[in-house]
């Protein structure tokens, strides 16, 4: 493979910081009039940025239009909009990069790294759903919805750790001769003491 999906800080810090939920009509209605300065910059930005969605309504994943009120993710590299969901499934199952861009998500470091005890119970649940994460009766404790999510991270990064790296080439070794074929056609050779073991490696 040339490219392995995101790692779970990688995922947690583009959620933290970069989704949100599509403007309804009546969200996105503009007051009138700012009375401060930091009031009227913040209009404009957000008049920015609802005309920003206006034009990337369909999500490049889908291909479907993004409704209002539905969980949307915008990429910090190149601006593009996801459905959340189908942001999520892309770089949790096929790559750490943008699929519009192809930039690598960043990784944070680990003293950056998400404390799920300062998520919502609600969100805490989203991510254990998003990654298959079984939390039964424990649904409304906080405590115990950020110890299985911090759980399944230290998993998925030791999984992580054991997989070939980005575009490793297999080979194979042997833990004995290779058998072949003697001109008399008589099959592998008197040496040989049966079929080679082949063991996978990557180069």
């Amino acid at each position: 493979p040339t490219a392995r999906p995101s790692d779970r800080a990688q995922l947690d810090a583009l959620l933290d910081q970069h989704a949100y939920i599509e403007p309804t009509t009546e969200a996105a209605a503009s007051p009138a009039h700012a009375q401060t300065r930091a009031g009227r910059a913040a209009a404009t930005k957000r008049k920015a940025d609802l005309l920003d969605i206006s034009e990337k309504q369909d999500c490049p994943v889908c291909l479907e239009p993004r409704l209002p009120g539905c969980d949307a993710v915008r990429m910090p590299c190149c601006g593009q909009r996801f459905h959340r969901e189908c942001a999520v499934k892309w770089l949790s199952a096929e790559s750490d990069k943008c699929p519009t861009c192809r930039h690598v998500l960043d990784r944070p470091g680990k003293k950056q790294r998400t404390d799920y005890k300062d998520l919502a119970a609600d969100e805490l649940r989203r991510r254990c759903d998003e990654r298959d994460v079984e939390y039964g009766e424990k649904r409304d404790d906080k405590r115990a919805l950020a110890r299985l999510l911090h759980d399944e991270r230290e998993a998925h990064e030791e999984r992580r750790r054991r997989m070939p790296p980005p575009g490793a080439m297999p080979i194979f070794a042997t833990a004995g001769p290779f058998p072949f074929v003697s001109p008399r056609g008589g099959g592998d050779s008197e040496d040989d003491d049966g079929p080679a073991a082949r063991v996978l490696l990557f180069w």
